[in-house]
């Protein structure tokens, strides 16, 4: 369990958060098993007081003097940075039972996080083993999410798919462990130092196995609307990997259009105005990957042609890259 700032070995470096979402809020937190500023900064005072060398403004004793320089030492001795990481707890809910559910889909999160071992899938670092899922730690990466980064894309296809496919497989694993994402979108697609593209947000994982427990009422309205397939929008039962599938597509669509386009609707994919083909014509990669996102980006869940396959759409891209 933690204290107000510190949990297991993390310590909370800032109180204002860095995220808060749904699923709960995040801090920046250093791993203090690496990086102990208590123990530098009284290190440091005491050399300094013995040796006679405190020297500060104003009036007061040579105490005094030391609990300002220990106290300065803490403020910028800041740690490095591969101790740094993210802290995730769930908010504070005054309606008992409503707390309970968030920390049981905080331990979910967790524990599909653990499960999902992937180079594109956010790390977990750290987890409240022995409570009851009330905090977790995962990596944090440097670069901040994809929905900063898609002028970098547009009409680009082949960096497109290349920087995107990682996530993909991710995704493919995801749907190996068992679990559904239900929220992948640009916000939820981080970006590391060296610019590999990484899934995170596990939030709202949903899985099939026979010990799941509802965590949310048959009618209630999840994931991200613009992005989530149309039949999703007032239904959380049942989720399929196909549903992630459609939201990779709508992501590959939104990273090589036009940023004056918005999100395509399946209902107007094939309209002058959000046809890629249209967007960037005599461009024949346009036109293969256009061909795949129509069988993906679909109005109907029992649509004849919908593509439900994750590790298919990766054979697909990996197809397209080759030629």
């Amino acid at each position: 369990m933690g204290t107000a700032q510190s949990y297991g070995r993390w310590r909370i470096l800032e109180p204002a958060p860095i995220g808060s979402g749904g699923g709960g809020i995040v801090y920046k937190v250093a791993d203090v098993s690496l990086w102990n500023p208590d123990a530098l900064a009284k290190k440091t005072a005491k050399l300094l007081t013995n040796l006679g060398a405190v020297v500060w403004p104003g009036q007061g004793t040579r105490e005094e003097a030391a609990g300002d320089l220990l106290a300065t030492i803490r403020r910028y001795c800041y740690p490095p940075p591969d101790t740094i990481a993210a802290l995730k707890v769930p908010h504070r809910l005054s309606d008992q039972g409503e707390e309970q559910n968030a920390r049981a889909r905080l331990k979910r999160e967790a524990a599909a996080m653990r499960k999902v071992r992937h180079p594109h899938s956010i790390r977990l670092l750290d987890h409240d083993a022995d409570g009851d899922g009330g905090w977790f730690v995962m990596e944090l990466l440097a670069g901040g999410t994809l929905a900063a980064r898609r002028a970098e894309y547009t009409g680009r296809v082949k960096k497109t798919l290349g920087d995107i496919r990682g996530v993909i497989e991710a995704v493919v694993e995801v749907h190996a462990q068992r679990f559904v994402h239900r929220d992948v979108k640009p916000k939820n697609i981080f970006v590391t130092a060296d610019g590999r593209l990484v899934l995170g947000d596990f939030g709202i994982v949903f899985t099939n196995d026979e010990d799941h427990t509802r965590l949310t009422a048959p009618g209630d309205s999840l994931g991200s609307r613009d992005w989530i397939p149309p039949w999703r929008r007032f239904r959380n039962d049942d989720w399929d990997p196909g549903d992630d599938v459609f939201m990779l597509g709508k992501v590959i669509y939104w990273m090589l259009a036009l940023p004056d386009r918005p999100n395509v609707d399946p209902s107007t994919l094939n309209d002058a105005w959000s046809s890629l083909s249209n967007q960037f014509p005599e461009r024949a990669e346009i036109q293969q990957i256009w061909n795949i996102l129509a069988r993906i980006i679909v109005p109907s869940q029992t649509a004849a042609h919908r593509m439900q396959d994750a590790q298919q759409f990766l054979q697909m891209i990996d197809g397209l890259l080759r030629g």
